[in-house]
């Protein structure tokens, strides 16, 4: 089924915020290392989401897999 032209717009749009995040992650993710240090228990939770440093789950299954931290870098692998 061929795109419509709106979806080429929202392509280009999901692919010039994915470079905004991405260019953006070392900051980002210093400051959720400062706010983690100071004591923030989700700041922390999500830094070891995110570095696949989470704890499995009593399935054991990754706790992980549908955290804000793996859809996230699902995203950004996985252009649309």
């Amino acid at each position: 089924m061929p795109k419509k032209k709106d979806d080429s717009a929202v392509d280009e749009a999901l692919y010039g915020a994915r470079r905004k995040v991405i260019a953006a992650l070392p900051d980002i993710v210093t400051k959720l290392i400062d706010k983690a240090k100071e004591g923030s228990y989700q700041h922390a939770r999500f830094l070891l989401d995110f570095a696949g440093e989470g704890p499995a789950d009593e399935s054991g299954a990754d706790a992980n897999d549908d955290s804000l931290a793996a859809l996230l870098m699902k995203e950004l692998k996985e252009p649309s």
